[in-house]
């Protein structure tokens, strides 16, 4: 807590939190500065991606990455962060939002949502395919999927110096890092 006692303990020991936040808890005592009062009529369903999944890849897009209007984006992984970050994508104006992800259902949301293009990586050689797309390579990338084979296809499908944006957490790492590729 800000106090820096421990609102969890087994016995005597002090037990810690993910983030400061209980994400598989049926219940949560959290800081009153990140407590937000909803409007009860609406459905918590909904409510629960605004402060994670549309954060987190909208943030990536329109506050680290700042992609060109006209330019080109390649999101990995289509749940609530990639959804995000396509359709911020969409409101930057990016002319080529290449959506990757391995559920058909999945791909056929973010064309809904904005993506002018969708590879399924199981069923397509991604790589290959965003370099059709994009003749070469894209400029910018996203990564929220956390699979290390993602990895080695954001860095190959981004045409240097291009810039990356992992929506994960690496050991010794932080979440939402946006290095440049040097070559």
């Amino acid at each position: 807590m800000d106090d820096g006692s421990h609102r969890l303990q087994r016995d005597d020991e002090a037990l810690a939190t993910f983030f400061g936040q209980s994400s598989f808890a049926s219940h949560a005592v959290v800081s009153a500065r990140n407590a937000v009062k909803v409007d009860p009529e609406v459905e918590l369903a909904l409510l629960g991606p605004l402060g994670c999944g549309i954060q987190t890849g909208a943030g990536t897009v329109l506050n680290r990455l700042k992609p060109e209007f006209g330019s080109s984006i390649v999101v990995y992984g289509c749940g609530a962060v990639g959804l995000s970050a396509v359709m911020a994508a969409k409101i930057i104006g990016c002319q080529r939002i290449i959506a990757v992800d391995i559920n058909d259902d999945r791909l056929a949301l973010a064309r809904e949502l904005g993506a002018t293009h969708t590879v399924n990586g199981k069923q397509e050689e991604t790589v290959d395919r965003v370099h059709e797309i994009t003749g070469g390579g894209s400029e910018y990338a996203v990564e929220t999927t956390g699979a290390p084979p993602c990895g080695t296809s954001i860095a190959a499908g981004v045409t240097p110096p291009g810039c990356l944006g992992n929506c994960r957490c690496y050991p010794g790492g932080h979440a939402g890092c946006a290095p440049r590729l040097d070559g």
